[in-house]
């Protein structure tokens, strides 16, 4: 073994904050969208290096974003202290609880 128990534990705690930082990330995210749709059909997958992922069980709602709501969501983002640089969207297999 080269990494001795130190090396080991540092390494699991930069994982950890960046983890929590993620989910912090994405449950402000979540909030935006929720405000923005007042629809439990849309939920936020992952935000990650300025790229947040929108699951939607809805096809419809799944067109509806990609043609009109993709840069006014875009704009809330740029107002909010969430980054985010690209938004994709994504038809999820199952619908949310």
């Amino acid at each position: 073994m080269d990494a001795n128990f130190g090396d080991i534990l540092k390494g699991l705690q930069k994982k950890l904050r960046r983890a929590k930082k993620s989910i912090t990330k994405r449950d402000q995210a979540q909030r935006i969208v929720d405000e923005y749709f007042k629809n439990p059909d849309v939920h936020v997958a992952s935000v990650r290096n300025g790229e947040m992922l929108l699951e939607t069980s809805s096809s419809a709602q799944f067109q509806e974003i990609e043609g009109f709501h993709r840069a006014a969501l875009l704009a809330k983002f740029r107002d909010s202290e969430v980054t985010v640089a690209r938004l994709r969207v994504r038809l999820a297999n199952e619908k949310f609880k």
